[in-house]
C-alpha cells in the first residue's frame, strides 16, 4: 500500500468514528432535552384496588456464586416488605460450589424463602422461566443478581409503579460502588450513571420503551406471559 493510499485509508477510518461518536453525542443530547424538558407524570394512571396486596417473588438465579452471594443475602432479609407478601426463591443453576449449601443454610431460617437448585446448568433464563412457571402464583417478580446490594426501601420502590395497571415492568437504579476505584473503574461508573439517569429516562419520556438491564428489575406475571417469558441467551 503505496503512502497516499494509506493516508486515504486512516481518514475513511477517522472520518467513520467521528460520525459514529457525532450521531452518539446527538442522542444523548436529545435524551437530556428531553429528560430535562418532558419531564412529566405518567398521564391516565389509576390506582388499583388493592395495591397493598401484591404477591411479589424475589428470585435469585445464580451458579458457583459461593464467594460473593451471603452480603446479598442479608440484604435482602433487610427488604421492607411490608406493601406486599413477599417469597424469596434462591434459584442454582446446577453449581458445583457451595453456592446450594449456602443457600439452604439461610431458607431453613426463614419461613417464605425457597432453595431450589437444579440438576443440570440451563442458562439464567431458562432458571428464572422455571421459576415463574412454577411458582405462577405471584403478582409481580423481581430479579438480582449476585452482585447487588439492595437497600431497605429497594422492594418499596421497586413495586410503587405497579399501582399504575398499564405498567408491565420497572427497572431501578443501579449504582456502581469500589472501594479505591481506579480510572478505569471511575469512568465505568459515570457511564452507568448517565445510561441510566439521561438514556433511560430519556427513552422512557419519549415512548422509546428503556430497556431493563437484567437486575434490580420487577414484571408483572401477565407481562411475562405476553413476551413468552425470559428470552434464552439474552443479556437485558
Amino acid at each position: 500500500m503505496d503512502t497516499f493510499s494509506a493516508e486515504f485509508f486512516v481518514s475513511v477510518i477517522g472520518f467513520a468514528i467521528f460520525l459514529g461518536l457525532s450521531v452518539f453525542t446527538l442522542r444523548r443530547v436529545i435524551f437530556t432535552v428531553s429528560v430535562i424538558l418532558l419531564h412529566r407524570p405518567r398521564k391516565g394512571m389509576h390506582q388499583r384496588s388493592s395495591p397493598n396486596l401484591l404477591s411479589v417473588l424475589v428470585c435469585l438465579p445464580t451458579r458457583n456464586e459461593a464467594n460473593t452471594i451471603s452480603p446479598l443475602l442479608s440484604a435482602l432479609a433487610k427488604l421492607e416488605s411490608s406493601p406486599c407478601a413477599l417469597t424469596v426463591a434462591l434459584l442454582d443453576d446446577a453449581s458445583t460450589d457451595e453456592t446450594q449449601s449456602i443457600f439452604n443454610e439461610f431458607a431453613k431460617k426463614r419461613h417464605n424463602w425457597l432453595s431450589l437448585q437444579g440438576t443440570q446448568p440451563v442458562g439464567k433464563a431458562a432458571l428464572l422461566n422455571k421459576a415463574v412457571e412454577s411458582l405462577s402464583t405471584h403478582d409481580i417478580y423481581l430479579v438480582y443478581d449476585a452482585d447487588d446490594r439492595p437497600l431497605p426501601d429497594a422492594l418499596r420502590q421497586l413495586i410503587s409503579p405497579f399501582s399504575d395497571p398499564s405498567v408491565g415492568a420497572v427497572s431501578g437504579r443501579r449504582l456502581i460502588t469500589r472501594q479505591n476505584p481506579g480510572w478505569a473503574s471511575r469512568y465505568v461508573q459515570m457511564e452507568a450513571n448517565v445510561h441510566q439517569t439521561i438514556t433511560q429516562q430519556g427513552k422512557d419520556q419519549l415512548n422509546l420503551f428503556p430497556a431493563l438491564l437484567g437486575s434490580n428489575c420487577a414484571y408483572t406475571r401477565a407481562a411475562l406471559a405476553a413476551v413468552g417469558g425470559f428470552v434464552p441467551g439474552a443479556l437485558l
